[in-house]
């Protein structure tokens, strides 16, 4: 009897171990990879509904008017801080660490939209709506994708001039500074190629909540409008800009910058105007 009784004690030790072995073996639900996270359309829109978050929660900037204050009755409230500093036209004054914070959260958004766009790029069921020449969600998001992260350089174009580009998703041991020009171009163009391919404020079930293709006609003009406009650029790195040939209205030798716009500002301005009509 005893022998039995050991031998199926064995039996449901093999059999709990055998099951033990299989649940441990088995990923956690929690785990997803690229495949998952685009296996549709309602899948895709959660990784970018986590860079939309990261936009709204951390990527505030130095301030948030751009307007001189004019009277007593206009007067910025907060007399000491980076809004009102930059108004008072004294931006010397501000840390130049200020904008760490803004800097890498803005960063960390190009990350998550640029690598959505990427998967999205290298899916069949884009490139067959492509090739049709047909808008859908696929077609939508790889564009929405690529606007959130043009926002993001845009914002750091405007807040620091000149900064890295492209390097996102990948390791890097060192890195330089990209021509805002040259980011622009980049920039646009992508916009342009995804643009057609995007439903506007109304259709696909979407409104202002999310980025459209009514967005992005915005988005185009007016960073078409900012590439063509005057504004401070570096004279202490010539090569920076390449071949770019500027008008300039004054210089400043002791800051090494210049106060500028370039030469061939009216195709930028024709660019405004076609995408924001």
């Amino acid at each position: 009897m005893n022998k039995y009784i050991k031998m199926a004690f064995a039996s449901a030790c093999c059999v709990l171990f055998a099951q033990c072995s299989d649940f441990l073996e088995t990923s956690s639900p929690s785990n997803t990879d690229d495949e998952f996270v685009t296996s549709s359309p309602a899948e895709t829109l959660k990784t970018l509904s986590r860079a939309y978050a990261l936009y709204r929660e951390s990527c505030n900037g130095a301030y948030d008017w751009n307007d001189h204050y004019r009277s007593d009755i206009e007067y910025f409230p907060e007399n000491n801080t980076s809004n009102n500093i930059n108004a008072k036209l004294v931006p010397e004054q501000i840390p130049c660490d200020h904008m760490k914070g803004s800097f890498n959260a803005l960063y960390n958004v190009i990350s998550y939209a640029g690598k959505t766009a990427d998967l999205i790029a290298a899916k069949t069921v884009y490139q067959d709506d492509i090739a049709a020449g047909r808008t859908s969600d696929w077609t939508h998001l790889k564009g929405e994708a690529e606007a959130l992260r043009a926002l993001c350089y845009f914002d750091l174009i405007k807040h620091c001039g000149d900064v890295p580009y492209g390097y996102e998703n990948n390791y890097v041991d060192n890195y330089g500074l990209t021509s805002r020009f040259d980011i622009y171009d980049a920039l646009i163009e992508k916009l342009k190629a995804a643009e057609p391919y995007m439903y506007k404020v109304g259709e696909g079930g979407l409104n202002g909540e999310r980025i459209t293709r009514t967005f992005v006609d915005g988005l185009i003009g007016k960073m078409a409008l900012y590439a063509g406009g005057y504004q401070t650029i570096r004279t202490d790195m010539p090569e920076l800009y390449g071949s770019v040939q500027f008008e300039t209205l004054s210089t400043d030798a002791k800051r090494k910058c210049a106060y500028a716009r370039r030469s061939d500002y009216k195709n930028y301005y024709t660019i405004a105007e076609d995408y924001l009509q």
